[in-house]
Parts: C-alpha cells; sequence; structure tokens
C-alpha cells in the first residue's frame, strides 16, 4: 500500500476549510492473466461536505481518458486493465453542487528515462537525461547534466513526489532536484577505487531515498544525506556483479541485489545470504534494473538490452511487458519526472 498526499485542493469547494489532504493506497490485485485489476483505496476527506470521489485513469500521467463517478466510497476497484500495461490513477472529490477538487497526486507507472553521451570523441563529456514522461518511447525532455566518467542515478531526494537527477564523481553526488541541468545540492559521500554509488530507500515505507555505497562486500547507507554513515549491511559478491537495491518483497525497505550472468540473487531480509533466486536475461551487455513498475509495493525485473527493456512483474524470469526505448550504449534509469 503505497500513500500519496491529494494537491490542488483550494478553490471553491475548499475555500472555506482550506486545503485538505487525502491519501491514495494502490494494491494491485490477483487476477487472471488476460486482464488486471487495480483496487484504488483513499481516506475521507473531512471537514467540508463531500458528495462523493471520482476516480480518473489513463495511460500517462495528468492524460485521464476513462473518468468514474464512484459515489460516496473510499474504495472502487478498477477492471479489466490490460495486464502488463501503463496506467496512472487519479481522484478527486466533489460537493452537492458538482464542484470538483484538483487531482490527487498520480499514481501510476514510473517514467523511464536514458543517460546519453550527445558528442562523440574522447573528453567531451556532453550527456544528457532524455526523459520520457508518458510512455509513448519518444523523448519528451532532454537535461544536459555530468560528464564523462560520471554515474548517472535518479532518487527520490527531496518531497514532492517527483525524482532528482543524480550524478556519482569520485565520492562527490551533485543533485539536481527541479531537473534543470544544474546541481542544487552536493553530498561528499564515498570515493575509493571501485566504490558503486546507489540511491535506494533504507529508512521505512514513504521515506526518501538514502545514499548508499557498495565497497567490498559491504552496503554503506547514509540516510542523512550528510556523508555520514548510519547503516552498514553485508552482502558481497564477485567480481563483475551489478549491485541493486530495491523493496522486492513489499516491507517498505530496500532488500540488497546482485545480479550475475543473468541470475539475480537477492536478499530480501538484508541479513547476508540470498533468500531469492531468480533467473533472467544473461545476453552480454544486459542491464539490470529492479523498480516498481506495476505499483504492487514490490520491485519487479527489468533487463535493458540495446534498447528494449524486458519487465518480469511476477519476479519469476519471465517478461510480460516490452517495449522499446533507446539505443545501444545508453543508461537506462527509472524515475518519475512530472
Amino acid at each position: 500500500m503505497i500513500p500519496i498526499s491529494m494537491r490542488g485542493l483550494a478553490g471553491a469547494l475548499f475555500a472555506l476549510a482550506g486545503p485538505r489532504t487525502l491519501f491514495v493506497l494502490l494494491l494491485l490485485t490477483a487476477v487472471p492473466a488476460s486482464a488486471a485489476s487495480m483496487k484504488l483505496a483513499w481516506d475521507p476527506v473531512v471537514g467540508v461536505p463531500i458528495a462523493g470521489y471520482k476516480v480518473h485513469y489513463g495511460s500517462a500521467s495528468g492524460e485521464y481518458t476513462t473518468t468514474v463517478n464512484v459515489g460516496n466510497v473510499t474504495t472502487y476497484t478498477v477492471t479489466n486493465l490490460v495486464n502488463g500495461a501503463p496506467y496512472h490513477f487519479a481522484v478527486t472529490a466533489y460537493n452537492a453542487a458538482g464542484q470538483e477538487s484538483g487531482y490527487s497526486n498520480d499514481v501510476g507507472s514510473p517514467d523511464v528515462a536514458l543517460y546519453r553521451k550527445l558528442v562523440p570523441g574522447a573528453g567531451t563529456g556532453l550527456y544528457s537525461y532524455l526523459l520520457d514522461y508518458d510512455f509513448d518511447h519518444v523523448v519528451d525532455a532532454k537535461t544536459r547534466f555530468g560528464t564523462a566518467g560520471d554515474v548517472p542515478l535518479m532518487g527520490y531526494i527531496s518531497p514532492g513526489g517527483k525524482s532528482s537527477l543524480i550524478v556519482y564523481r569520485n565520492g562527490a553526488w551533485y543533485i539536481d532536484t527541479n531537473r534543470d541541468g544544474t546541481a542544487d545540492a552536493g553530498v561528499s559521500f564515498g570515493g575509493l577505487a571501485g566504490d558503486v554509488p546507489l540511491t535506494a530507500n533504507f529508512s521505512g515505507a514513504g521515506g526518501l531515498d538514502d545514499l548508499v555505497i557498495y565497497r567490498s562486500g559491504s552496503w554503506y547507507v547514509d540516510r542523512g544525506l550528510n556523508g555520514v554513515v548510519d547503516l552498514i549491511y553485508r552482502f558481497g559478491g564477485v567480481a563483475g556483479d551489478v549491485r541493486l537495491a530495491a523493496d522486492v518483497n513489499g516491507d517498505g525497505i530496500a532488500d540488497l541485489a546482485l545480479y550475475r550472468k543473468g541470475i539475480c540473487y537477492i536478499d530480501t531480509n538484508r541479513a547476508g545470504n540470498a533468500d531469492l533466486v531468480v533467473s533472467f536475461g544473461g545476453v552480454t551487455g544486459d542491464v539490470p534494473l529492479l523498480f516498481d513498475w506495476n505499483n504492487d509495493g514490490k520491485a519487479d525485473l527489468c533487463i535493458y538490452r540495446n534498447g528494449m527493456w524486458y519487465i518480469s512483474t511476477n519476479r519469476d524470469g519471465v517478461a510480460n511487458s516490452t517495449f522499446g526505448y533507446g539505443a545501444a550504449g545508453d543508461v537506462p534509469v527509472v524515475g518519475r519526472f512530472r
């Protein structure tokens, strides 16, 4: 269950009582393979006479093609969705006169992005994040940020529900919280040869992302974004492993993962041992990712291969969602940008 705060509540409907907050909770339910349903639940608006609520959904954030008046209830299940397809949901409240609030925060599939070198030639160092806001596999925004040798990252670093662009460079984290190509925050953390930077939430459900450095079998977590280690986990691997961190089992805290030649070893209780092993991918050049694609509160496995994205939402190694975005040499990243 993912809490999402309501926004845009000022206006005629709420003029006397002031802004209110609505929390939207989403949970994907078990359904036949050919179709899917999404169960929505939200806390009632209090202190203002409410006649009912409307559920809005579509394939892109802010572009809702279907609206359902669900009446004065706080749960609704949307049915007949295509399994594996992206959907975005929002809720509005209305009064007896038909006046309607603004949309709640959008809840849906994450946005995809690429980190791409724009100018050929060694040492030129001109790179851009190419953001796809609406899952049409077309670049919606280009943000120049980073240089040769940087490690590109995404993270929920600041409140507001949108991802920050991050580049890691020799122990320095440059953070662009408004995605305009200018670093407005910075942290010194790590910097030893072989350090692997990551972002993930180890603070619990609803928390922001933490900064992580993987070093020789140890995961050092900076939850205060101040360069100070306040958590250490032990989960090693071998040279060449790709390190990943995301909440795979849905307990609200990131799990540790090592991806090795088509096999993902996952430590879901952060105890130092893999208790979940999944075979997925394995082609030379495959780039693994972990992120919650279908909003069920659990990170899904993804393989990026030369511009194609293969997603296993059941975490069983079978790709049930596939799409094209990117080209060979691009670095795939995932977040929420709009």
